[in-house]
This record gives C-alpha cells, sequence and structure tokens, in this order.
C-alpha cells in the first residue's frame, strides 16, 4: 500500500537547525510509552520515522529530496516544535 511521505519546508537545514522531533513522533513516543517500550523518545522515534522514509529531511540540494518529491506522494507539512 503507497503512503505519503511528510516533506519538512520549513527551511531550517538551510539556517542550520535540522529538526530532531515532531508532534507525529512526540505522539508515536508517548503512544510507544503507554505500551511498555521504556527507550523510545521522541527523537529516536523521529530518527526511525526519516530512515523508514516517513519523513524527508533532505536538502533541496540533494538529488535525493527531488527523487521523492517526483516519484511518492507527499504532504507538505509545517510544524513548529
Amino acid at each position: 500500500m503507497e503512503r505519503e511521505r511528510i516533506l519538512n519546508t520549513e527551511g531550517r537545514h538551510q539556517k542550520g537547525k535540522v529538526p530532531a522531533r515532531n508532534l507525529l513522533s512526540d505522539e508515536i513516543s508517548r503512544d510507544l510509552k503507554r505500551r511498555g517500550f521504556k527507550y523510545m523518545g521522541s527523537i529516536t522515534v523521529y530518527s526511525h520515522l526519516q530512515a523508514c522514509g516517513i519523513i524527508n529531511d533532505h536538502r533541496e540540494n540533494c538529488f535525493r529530496y527531488h527523487d521523492i518529491l517526483e516519484n511518492y506522494p507527499v504532504v507538505r507539512k509545517r510544524e513548529k516544535v
């Protein structure tokens, strides 16, 4: 089943401020902790979401950034953390 990727569009990469968590990773982390996981903090979950390709945090000048935009469904998300 094809799912949409979350595209970080805040431009923080250019400012040197790459996010380490977001509202989704906070929510998943809380849920996992309620289910008994002890070492699944929001930053760990965010890293996993990046590794799985759910969150696209590539810089705009990276070849993967444009490859993901062109070949996969994307949700553009702007979140303040």
